[in-house]
């Protein structure tokens, strides 16, 4: 049995969606819209442009309240940071003073000098001050939403029709007299979460966070990571919560450690009860946490694949 297929009859291709916003950039003159650049096809043949587009709404400007949340939780983020690198420097003096001491000894005889703490205090203090300095101005300065993302090429006129080429790949043109009709997306709501399942992942990763201190390097980053974290899902808009997360990280992290050295409490007692707390504090936050970042992570709109976001 064979099928006759109409004349007229054309595949089904995919629908065409345009980003949130976009403009062009050709040369000196800019495009506030695909529509505005065609107009313009003439005038454009052969020309480098740049296609500008934000899938999302910028959201509203901060207030004066919300840069000051911003200078805050920069100036948290930059103490914390900076500390850690200061103390990696004061780690590296007291190596080399140490060796120091110790070849003195081989050579003279001569007993041997303690090493002083104050080696990696001091410039653990001062990278802290240096950091928090540095991160009250980058956190001032933040600003809310993503800088428009870019994709660069070819433009090309013929027949009245203007063709863009991104990249300049020629197997990638894109038809900018039908792409100036294409549709926006419908907004797109964040799927249902389980609460269970997200409580038992919260206590889950708040109670790992102690054995994974054996791990080297990676228990040190371990607690700030996880601290940036839960504080960028608490607070989507400033950077207060990323700020109050990594500082609470690394205060539990060297809390632990000094009540250990200390010899106050017992190591397993130190390990049992903060994986106890952080399992608590986990399963506690672990609902409100999961969604959110499952919330940011799901695009505000459903845009599927299209020839500027492949």
């Amino acid at each position: 049995m064979n099928l006759t297929i109409p004349a007229t009859f054309t595949p089904p291709t995919p629908r065409e969606l345009k980003p949130h916003s976009d403009s062009w950039q050709v040369g000196q003159r800019t495009f506030a819209s695909t529509r505005d650049l065609v107009a313009h096809a003439h005038e454009l043949d052969g020309q480098q442009a740049v296609y500008r587009f934000n899938e999302v709404p910028d959201p509203p400007p901060f207030t004066p309240n919300e840069r000051l949340r911003n200078a805050v939780g920069g100036a948290l983020t930059g103490a914390v940071a900076g500390a850690g690198a200061g103390a990696l420097v004061g780690g590296g003096l007291t190596l080399l003073v140490g060796l120091a001491d110790l070849l003195n000894q081989a050579i003279t005889y001569a007993p041997g000098n303690p090493v002083t703490a104050s080696l990696v205090l001091v410039p653990a203090l001062a990278g802290a001050a240096l950091g928090a300095a540095a991160g009250v101005g980058e956190g001032w300065r933040h600003e809310p939403g993503q800088p428009p993302r870019e994709i660069s090429g070819r433009l090309e006129s013929e027949g009245g029709k203007l063709s863009f080429y991104p990249e300049q790949r020629l197997d990638r043109k894109v038809d900018l007299s039908a792409y100036q009709d294409a549709g926006q997306a419908a907004p797109t709501a964040p799927e249902p979460q389980n609460a269970l399942w997200n409580t038992v992942k919260g206590a889950a990763v708040g109670a790992a966070l102690v054995p994974a201190q054996m791990i080297p390097l990676v228990g040190i980053a371990a607690p700030v990571v996880v601290g940036s974290a839960v504080g960028q899902a608490l607070d989507r808009r400033t950077l207060l919560g990323e700020g109050l997360g990594v500082f609470a990280g690394a205060g539990l992290m060297v809390g632990g450690l000094g009540l250990i050295i200390s010899g106050v409490v017992s190591p397993s007692a130190v390990a049992l009860g903060a994986a106890g707390g952080l399992g608590l504090a986990g399963a506690a936050l672990g609902h409100k946490v999961f969604s959110s970042l499952a919330d940011q992570e799901r695009p505000a709109y459903q845009y599927g694949e299209q020839w500027w976001n492949r």
